[in-house]
């Protein structure tokens, strides 16, 4: 049964509420114009004009705002392409649209352009361990995109681990023998080395 973004966020699930949402976009305002490591609760607080103590309750210290609101942008922008990617016939079609997509809404994100300019260091500690809770959402909504009549759930949820890992290394190390740093060099990888991983993983029983 395929599964909705909804459905796999787990405890990091947004908020319909709109003063929930208001002071995250707050604290998304203050991370962009000032970086993470420098924007203090109180900050947020001013910009959203409400006490710090109300910022605390509805939203957690400073480290749980900081991955509330990356965990918001990046499921925001997979959520976003989902339909366009789901359209298309083949797992390995999907898996190459949703890296080239994911990599230039990273590049293209003012958030993410404030984390490397302010806080270098931010994004790595988020990202591992790898079985963090947000990452094996990250994993969960690859392999339901990938899981169809002739990709079973186990070979898509390999696959998906395994492009992760290299799609997240790539970003927080980009390498110069591997750019990504453009959609036609994004697409060459995707299809140079996903496709495959898709294709054999789909057919090849794991001991």
């Amino acid at each position: 049964m395929e599964m909705g973004a909804g459905q796999l966020t787990g405890s990091f699930a947004t908020s319909s509420d709109p003063e929930h949402l208001r002071l995250l976009d707050a604290a998304r305002a203050e991370f962009v114009e000032h970086g993470c490591r420098r924007t203090s609760v109180g900050d947020i607080a001013r910009r959203a004009n409400v006490s710090r103590p109300t910022v605390y309750r509805r939203l957690g210290d400073k480290d749980q705002i900081v991955r509330a609101v990356m965990f918001r942008e990046v499921i925001g922008s997979l959520t976003s392409a989902r339909e366009v990617i789901m359209a298309l016939p083949t797992p390995a079609e999907r898996a190459v649209e949703g890296f080239v997509r994911g990599v230039i809404a990273y590049q293209r994100n003012p958030l993410m352009s404030a984390i490397q300019r302010f806080d270098t260091d931010v994004l790595g500690p988020l990202a591992a361990p790898i079985n963090s809770e947000w990452m094996q959402i990250l994993q969960k909504l690859i392999t339901a995109t990938l899981t169809g009549p002739d990709f079973p759930r186990d070979a898509a949820i390999r696959a998906a681990e395994l492009m992760l890992r290299l799609t997240i290394s790539l970003l927080l190390a980009p390498s110069e023998v591997l750019p990504i740093a453009t959609e036609e060099q994004a697409r060459w990888f995707a299809t140079t080395y996903f496709v495959p991983i898709v294709e054999s993983t789909s057919i090849i029983t794991a001991p």
